[in-house]
């Protein structure tokens, strides 16, 4: 298959620039916007077919020997109703990964790469289609796009790689990167407007399709907004597929097709069809079962006929699971929050911080499983606790949390502050009182705020640490980094280079807000300033307690 050059229209919709927040989910992408004032929600495609979400999922087919592509729901119903038709989904959980070995592991059959499909997804979703935001909407301002928060406290080609796409591929104004849980708490504060005469610690859980992170928030009040700090996190599933809602979609469908015999291949249209119909059942239904579970669950959980009735159908209920089949496909999703929750709260409880609200969002947190499974490890399943912890959003807002977030956030409506979590070491060699090789830390885990306009130098007992470098060289950088809670240091792949001429240095760090860090030589006396490109190395949202 032949993949398209792009070409950056200028056919664009003329008026004001619209601040915008992009949620690119494993299975669905949610865009919304400020207009006026007013939050509102990117529709696709136009009407009458529109949607707020937009399924992360693109089809590649030749017409008339030309290639034409897909996005959305179109790509899925091309996929099952047209013929000669390469369908790519998922392409969020692979970008992280760097050989085709890996993508193939995972169940990647296109020729093209994940990057390749993720930016033929964004182009014809933000700018090439003539159902796009730019040529329906308007400009786009300043955009604030939503990552995992694994991505962005560890050093990860995910981020990179998206970067990439949006800002060197695309062309696209985007101001940063920000974690989902960090978004999400962004647009949960501006909606309960919980009490804030003393600070107010949030716990964020998102559970989407391909991860669950958590993020423990310090929210307070301040003359511009509000101001969220972040104390913690933790998450799951770099890759997403055996802890969130696709792995239990496919495990639910898996077990139906095992009851009627049937061969179970993520391959073969009729499967990818039957999870479709089962994740629409499941979305249509959240609050039915919901309170279904609330009615009978405590009563009747150890009950084998209530364990065994039909819970879920779907196919005009030719196909269907019961609640007992419900909750195995959930095992590995509870073992999941568990593994990722205990740990936190051991970290919460041993600073002394509270929690007092609990926010729930993303598309899978609407599961009511996953709701009970998050009361019961914070110990408030049916608690005099629950109620005023759990001031929820609605099951619409959850979904849509992240994406209103991130565009509050490019309107600059609530401030984030950033800390670099890691230690960054520069190596040199210290001769007195005799030649050995030490490792200098440039920046302490926790101490530099992301996005400063002047270089953090390196200090010893609150002086600048000055290095004194004798020959010009040539090679790689020599730093390394000791990401937070590792004791084992990592050196960075940086590009050979020209070392600074013999003088007497400070040496110091920038993180600008797209998560680039650059390596500052500052001469002391006469010469010239040396920077360094060090490329992503993954700043994450930290308070100076951490």
């Amino acid at each position: 298959m032949v993949m398209g050059i792009i070409e950056l229209t200028t056919q664009i919709k003329q008026g004001k620039h619209m601040h915008i927040g992009v949620d690119f989910g494993t299975t669905y992408t949610k865009i919304a916007f400020c207009s006026e004032g007013r939050l509102e929600q990117f529709h696709y495609p136009s009407p009458p077919n529109a949607h707020p979400y937009v399924p992360t999922a693109v089809a590649y087919q030749v017409r008339n020997g030309r290639q034409v592509i897909s996005i959305g729901e179109a790509a899925r119903s091309d996929a099952i109703n047209e013929e000669d038709v390469v369908f790519c989904e998922n392409m969020k959980m692979l970008l992280p990964l760097k050989s085709e070995a890996d993508w193939r592991h995972h169940g990647w059959n296109a020729t093209c790469s994940p990057r390749e499909v993720m930016r033929d997804y964004l182009h014809h979703l933000l700018r090439a289609s003539d159902d796009s935001f730019e040529r329906r909407i308007g400009q786009m301002g300043r955009i604030v796009v939503s990552v995992p928060e694994l991505w962005q406290r560890q050093t990860n080609l995910g981020a990179e790689t998206l970067r990439q796409i949006l800002v060197d591929d695309l062309q696209l104004p985007v101001d940063h990167l920000q974690s989902e849980p960090v978004c999400a708490a962004a647009y949960y504060i501006s909606q309960v407007k919980p009490d804030l005469t003393k600070p107010l610690h949030l716990l964020v859980c998102d559970m989407g399709g391909g991860t669950f992170d958590m993020v423990l928030c310090r929210v307070l009040q301040t003359t511009q907004g509000y101001k969220i700090q972040v104390l913690d996190f933790d998450g799951k599933g770099q890759l997403g597929l055996g802890s969130a809602g696709v792995a239990f979609d496919q495990q639910v469908v898996r077990i139906a097709y095992q009851k009627k015999g049937r061969k179970f291949d993520l391959h073969d249209s009729d499967v990818i069809a039957d999870i479709r119909a089962f994740e629409k059942s499941k979305l249509e239904n959240h609050e039915k079962v919901k309170e279904s579970l609330q009615e009978k669950f405590a009563k009747y959980r150890n009950d084998p006929d209530f364990r065994d009735t039909r819970f879920y159908s779907w196919n005009r209920k030719e196909d269907s699971v019961t609640f007992e089949e419900v909750c195995t496909s959930f095992d590995p999703i509870r073992a999941g929050i568990e593994q990722v929750m205990k740990p936190l709260l051991a970290r919460t409880q041993a600073q002394n911080w509270s929690i007092d609200r609990v926010a729930l969002v993303g598309g899978f947190s609407q599961f009511p499983l996953v709701e009970e499974t998050i009361l019961e490890c914070l110990g408030m399943r049916g608690s005099n606790d629950q109620p005023r912890a759990l001031q929820q959003l609605t099951s619409d807002e959850r979904f849509f949390a992240i994406a209103r977030g991130a565009a509050l956030i490019a309107q600059g409506s609530v401030q984030i502050e950033e800390y670099f979590p890691h230690t960054l070491e520069l190596i040199i060699h210290r001769q007195r009182p005799n030649l050995h090789k030490i490792a200098l830390p440039i920046v302490e885990a926790g101490q530099m705020l992301a996005g400063r306009v002047h270089p953090y130098y390196a200090q010893q007992d609150g002086r600048d640490v000055l290095v004194d470098v004798r020959e010009q060289s040539y090679g790689n950088l020599p730093v390394q980094l000791r990401l937070m809670g590792k004791d084992e240091p990592m050196k960075l792949a940086t590009s050979m280079t020209e070392f600074p001429p013999p003088g007497r240095y400070r040496v110091g760090l920038l993180v600008d807000r797209a998560n680039i860090g650059t390596l500052v030589f500052d001469p002391v006396e006469d010469g010239e300033q040396r920077r360094y490109l060090l490329g992503e190395i993954s700043p994450s949202l930290l308070l100076e307690e951490s």
